[in-house]
């Protein structure tokens, strides 16, 4: 009511918008002698004063914060009924000057129940993406190889051969590839060696490694140990992790990739 006589420059329209404003309280349920007391109290305002900006007091009564039902009772009455008998303890008297005041809070609606604002969190694993990914221990492979790579390109045949399995410098049961990168030479057409190994690559690595001496007798070796290579021209990665621990599985398997290789390297089988 007090909005309406701020809103309405004309008393006409003031009365009309307050005959509207009473039949829409009352179908709501509110008692018609409430609502003529409150326009009443209204009516003794002048617009100029009700258009004054009005400074709110600052309220510092102790607040009890409780959701809306409306099955509870009025709590307001029995909050005061017993703050009388509660003051009367001096030292309750300065804990509680003025007696408590009682705030709503809005209980969850139908949709808040049915809707969730925020979506639930992803607890899926994240999917490793498929190809060699160094450990990042900077174990001996970790300087040989390429950080992070998803397939290997034949030297002779120039095919792409996709890596379709996850793999790391831990990883065992594998089949790998050495590749020589020397850009000089013979070394120029990237020779390559294709192997297998049960045991874990990074293992295997060194084993390679350590076979480069001037009287070595097995492949790699003799390769990287003589033209004048340097450490840093061999470079080894992982090609697939076979699955099966059956050691013919993983032959075989060393095979059909020296055939689709076809690696200067290796002694033809």
């Amino acid at each position: 009511a007090l909005r309406l006589k701020r809103i309405c420059s004309l008393n006409v329209d003031y009365l009309q918008q307050l005959d509207f404003l009473k039949c829409k309280l009352l179908s709501r349920g509110y008692k018609l002698n409430y609502i003529l007391k409150a326009f009443e109290r209204v009516s003794l305002i002048s617009r100029t004063t009700a258009l004054q900006k009005v400074e709110k007091k600052v309220v510092n009564r102790p607040i009890l914060s409780l959701q809306y039902d409306p099955r509870l009772p009025h709590i307001s009455n029995i909050l005061f009924r017993f703050w009388k008998v509660m003051i009367q303890n001096p030292q309750m008297k300065k804990v509680f000057p003025e007696p408590p005041m009682v705030t709503w809070t809005r209980p969850k609606n139908l949709r808040e129940f049915l809707i969730r604002a925020q979506l639930p969190k992803d607890n899926r694993p994240s999917r490793n993406k498929l190809g060699f990914k160094q450990c990042g221990f900077n174990c001996m492979l970790c300087k040989f190889s390429p950080k992070f790579v998803n397939n290997i390109v034949s030297s002779v045949t120039h095919e792409t051969i996709p890596i379709l399995s996850y793999l790391t410098c831990d990883s065992e049961n594998v089949i790998y590839c050495i590749t020589c990168v020397k850009e000089s030479g013979n070394c120029r057409l990237k020779p390559q060696y294709i192997g297998k190994t049960k045991n874990r690559i990074c293992d295997r690595f060194n084993a390679h490694n350590s076979s480069i001496k001037p009287n070595s007798t097995k492949a790699v070796g003799i390769h990287f140990s003589s033209n004048g290579h340097k450490p840093n021209d061999f470079q080894m990665v992982p090609l697939e992790q076979v699955q099966s621990n059956d050691p013919w599985i993983l032959l075989s398997r060393e095979k059909y990739y020296i055939r689709k290789f076809d690696p200067v390297l290796n002694i033809r089988m």
